[in-house]
């Protein structure tokens, strides 16, 4: 008899090439990853709609004192004088 029972008990098997992870994972480590993609992924996006709306400030500053340079230069302009020949 105690050779039948001995065989219907279940074999259990380590692996040792793999360690056990625990099953449950630290609320440290959800609360850090929640705070690196939640706080980077939207500063990201912050922060490159500033900068694009900074560079067209700038390009659309730049237009415009070219094109009232343009203007200036054109009124400033001497006119035309012929010169007198004998």
């Amino acid at each position: 008899m105690m050779s039948r029972s001995i065989r219907l008990m279940p074999v259990k098997v380590r692996n040792w090439a793999a360690p056990e992870r625990p099953t449950t994972e630290s609320p440290i480590i959800v609360a850090v990853i929640y705070l690196w993609v939640g706080e980077w992924i939207p500063a990201w996006g912050y922060m490159s709609l500033a900068f694009l709306v900074a560079a067209i400030g700038v390009v659309g500053l730049g237009w415009w004192v070219l094109k009232a340079d343009r203007i200036n230069r054109r009124s400033e302009a001497a006119p035309y004088e012929e010169s007198a020949e004998h």
